[in-house]
């Protein structure tokens, strides 16, 4: 049922009294005095909100104004940018975020709801008026009562910095950095993934031990073990692809995972660049240590298809190597394992 004209609180004439267009008229002159004020009062609200924040026409979507929170943060409009997109294409430092954004506002623009409708949040990373990057919860909003549409930006970097810590503390080692056998685990799901549909492609699991580990824990103490592993993690994330995932098992253990390979050789190559970078001297208060490495090798799908299994056989192939007490590097055979009676 449509509400009477005097539930508005409008003066109207009644059509009876022979002035009905005019009457309508005068309503209509009304509606619209009536909504300057509150056009004024949002302005005044969105002004004042904490979250930076600029609005727009819906008739046109050209940027009206911002309010204080935004200026303060990424500095003045200026006349310099007519649309949200425009803006947004400016201030965005990520092709594919900036991608989100437009397609956020297409959404907006195009629907065909009535009264308010608003987006879903999407982070996107913002340059700053003083050049420093902020990650942002962009939302939109329009009303299409008030003919505006609102753009938020709500700093969440703080968030995220710590969202980051806890992601580390659950997937880092802290003293070298490295992934650690969680990570290991997560990147394997992943590569396999992508290798179930490239069944031509192969994956290598190296494992790595240090020779004289020990040794240099006892003559020169644990602050010396601590610099050796240091070192011995930059000198792997130099000798290992960037597709390569390089993990510390624990102690002096490490291993890396090897995707997208076209043959098991290339496990042979990355094998001869580590035992390389790990045979050189290592530097210890002006005092040179040797260490050295032994490495082994097992693939998937030749050795077996999961993580386990390959990281078990890559260890056996190790200690096998370890017996010759020359360090380099084995791989995995079945024919080896059984006749340790490992297999």
């Amino acid at each position: 049922m449509f509400a009477l004209p005097e539930a508005t609180g409008l003066p109207v004439r009644r059509h009876g009294s022979g002035r009905s267009g005019k009457g309508m008229a005068e309503v209509i002159e009304s509606r619209d005095l009536q909504a300057e004020p509150n056009r004024r009062e949002l302005r005044t609200v969105l002004d004042a909100a904490p979250v930076a924040l600029f609005w727009a026409s819906l008739k046109d979507f050209n940027v009206r104004s911002a309010n204080h929170a935004f200026t303060d943060r990424f500095g003045t409009l200026d006349g310099c940018f007519t649309s949200v997109e425009q803006w947004l294409d400016a201030a965005c430092c990520h092709p594919e975020q900036r991608h989100r954004a437009r397609i956020l506002w297409q959404n907006l623009r195009n629907g065909n709801s009535l009264g308010n409708a608003a987006s879903s949040g999407i982070e996107l990373d913002l340059r700053c008026a003083d050049g420093t990057i902020v990650t942002t919860l962009h939302r939109g909003t329009v009303d299409r009562y008030e003919g505006i549409a609102i753009a938020t930006f709500e700093d969440i970097s703080q968030c995220k910095a710590v969202e980051h810590a806890l992601r580390r503390i659950a997937l880092e080692d802290p003293l070298t950095e490295l992934s650690n056998r969680r990570a290991l685990t997560d990147r394997w799901q992943f590569e396999l993934r992508w290798h179930e549909s490239h069944p031509s492609a192969s994956m290598a699991v190296l494992i790595i031990d240090l020779d004289r580990f020990k040794s240099v824990n006892d003559e020169f103490g644990h602050d010396a073990g601590d610099a050796v592993l240091k070192t011995v993690a930059a000198r792997l994330r130099a000798a290992v692809p960037p597709t390569g995932t390089i993990c510390r098992l624990g102690g002096d253990e490490f291993a890396v995972l090897l995707p997208g390979l076209s043959s098991p050789e290339e496990a042979d190559q990355v094998s001869r660049r580590i035992c390389a970078a790990l045979s050189r001297p290592f530097m210890w208060e002006a005092k040179e240590l040797s260490v050295g490495a032994s490495l082994g090798i097992s693939c998937y799908p030749q050795d077996a298809a999961d993580l386990q299994t390959l990281m078990r056989y890559a260890d056996q192939a190790l200690y096998r190597r370890k017996k010759t007490g020359h360090g380099g590097w084995a791989r995995f055979c079945h024919a080896f394992a059984a006749e340790d009676g490992q297999a």
